[in-house]
């Protein structure tokens, strides 16, 4: 089944930039562990009462330890454990915790809250300080696995990266932006943007925003939301309007996409009567 370049495209890892894909051998900060020490932490987790190796501070409830290969994935209280270890820092001035994480293929979104020691409101030359003084900014968190080793690259939304997939429910909780054309501002669109790509239903029928180009030469614009079988699994699919065929398509081909008939229009009277009068 061919695929669109788009979704190809998808398939390769974001790295850092404001607005440009940087090479895909970007170095990311490895974490390795050696055997003793694996096993270490897997006797530690089933007491798990004060401390976890490589972990900032107690674990106040059961934390879950997760072995993949050489990689130690950390979780505690239903967060990702590497997100909150990042996330949670304090200085001899301030402190910086984890509000909310969200995780999105493998890449983690988070939203760290910044307060002061002394309670003085947070000055800060990129976000608006917060009415009860402090500010909160959003993090991204690249996860990939190297050589068996598990690793991550975290950025700051100011810096720009290309990874812009997190939730609105997210993107909520950040403080406002003082420059109206900052990179943050550009990344918080775009994950707005993503959120707004509709989700279209078996039958409905689609108008691509400008044709896409399959792997084998041809191109399709009008297409129809189905899917195909694999073992047990549905698998999201589209038939394309001028020669019947299967084609699978991003999400992100799917942006600005027009919805031009829908399966459940044709069941109801009153919707296809919507329908008919956006045309």
């Amino acid at each position: 089944m061919p695929m669109s370049s788009s979704e190809k495209a998808e398939r390769s890892f974001n790295s850092v930039g404001p607005s440009h894909t940087q090479p895909k051998d970007i170095p990311m900060a490895i974490l390795k562990f050696s055997t003793s020490a694996v096993a270490a932490q897997i006797a530690h987790a089933r007491a798990c009462k004060t401390f976890l190796p490589n972990w900032n501070g107690p674990v106040d409830r059961p934390a879950l330890i997760l072995i993949v290969g050489n990689g130690v994935h950390l979780r505690s209280n239903g967060i990702d454990g590497t997100t909150t270890r990042l996330c949670n820092f304090e200085s001899d001035r301030r402190r910086t915790e984890l509000v909310k994480a969200c995780k999105v293929g493998s890449t983690w979104y988070a939203a760290a809250k910044v307060t002061s020691l002394d309670g003085t409101p947070v000055e800060d030359a990129t976000y608006v300080t917060d009415a009860n003084g402090s500010i909160t900014f959003g993090a991204v968190f690249l996860t990939r696995y190297d050589d068996g080793c598990w690793g991550y690259k975290d950025m700051e939304e100011s810096a720009g990266p290309n990874a812009s997939r997190a939730p609105l429910a997210l993107i909520e909780l950040l403080s406002d932006l003082k420059d109206p054309d900052s990179y943050a501002r550009d990344w918080r669109q775009r994950c707005r943007d993503w959120a707004a790509i509709p989700d279209y239903a078996e039958g409905d029928k689609i108008k691509l925003a400008k044709p896409v180009t399959l792997t084998d030469g041809s191109t399709c614009q009008i297409v129809t939301a189905t899917h195909y079988k694999r073992g047990r699994q549905k698998r999201r699919c589209y038939r394309i309007e001028e020669t019947g065929g299967l084609v699978r398509l991003s999400k992100a081909t799917l942006a600005g996409s027009e919805l031009l008939s829908s399966a459940k229009g044709a069941a109801s009277p009153v919707l296809a009567e919507y329908l008919a009068g956006r045309e």
